[in-house]
């Protein structure tokens, strides 16, 4: 902003550089009551708005071509985001679009190598890129958890485990239970054994139910360790 020049002399005093400060402020005032308003933009008639709306939807997207829009666009199909498909999660419908963008991206740009396509894609190995290139992703479907049934002419899984009780002349609370003695642990792998033989149509979590909901993994091991001691495959 110009404005009009103010001649500096020799100011001795503390009042006469008030008076100075004052007259520059003044004469700033002055000059930006005089700067011309700015034009207003005319408005647009309903006409030309009906007339550029087609033409711009038209028009291809200058940037539609860029890995980070394609993916964008892929993401919005399968209502994700752009940060999960290049994320490290591993969700079933995350992978379909992340393996759906890979091969749109490879699509647009055919001399990208996998080494490039992998940094685009968080920072993934050359190989998961080739797996998605290679393989089109199904979704699977969601199968329900197997649930066995007793066997009818077999006798109750509570009834085997008081019978090997017996046997072992342990309580039975102490083979359903946490017991860690020998004898305990013993009774319990052939109390689980004669379980599974009698109803093989029960899942191991189905009898970890009998067994203070024991992990069915540690329960499929007894199994087999009791299986081995049966065919003298391991000494006691």
């Amino acid at each position: 902003m110009l404005v009009d020049y103010v001649p500096v002399a020799e100011l001795s005093t503390r009042a006469e550089m008030i008076a100075r400060q004052k007259e520059i402020r003044r004469r700033q005032e002055e000059a930006a009551r005089h700067v011309p308003a700015e034009r207003e933009a005319a408005p647009v008639s309903h006409e030309a708005i009906a007339v550029i709306a087609p033409l711009k939807q038209s028009l291809p997207d200058p940037l539609g071509h860029l890995p980070r829009s394609i993916i964008r666009r892929v993401a919005e199909k399968y209502g994700v985001t752009y940060a999960d498909i290049i994320g490290q999660r591993r969700f079933d419908h995350l992978v379909s679009a992340r393996h759906e963008a890979i091969r749109a991206v490879r699509l647009a740009h055919p001399t990208y190598s996998t080494l490039k396509l992998g940094r685009i894609f968080g920072g993934r190995d050359h190989t998961t890129i080739l797996h998605a290139l290679r393989n089109e992703r199904t979704p699977r479907p969601k199968v329900p958890p197997r649930v066995g049934q007793l066997s009818a002419d077999a006798p109750n899984p509570r009834d085997i485990i008081g019978s090997v009780a017996e046997k072992h002349n342990v309580p039975a609370k102490d083979i359903t239970g946490r017991a860690g003695s020998k004898k305990a642990i013993a009774a319990r792998w052939e109390a689980v054994y004669a379980i599974r033989i009698a109803h093989p149509d029960l899942t191991f979590r189905q009898i970890s139910e009998y067994f203070d909901g024991r992990c069915p993994r540690r329960l499929q091991s007894g199994v087999r360790v009791h299986r081995a001691l049966i065919m003298g495959g391991v000494r006691a």
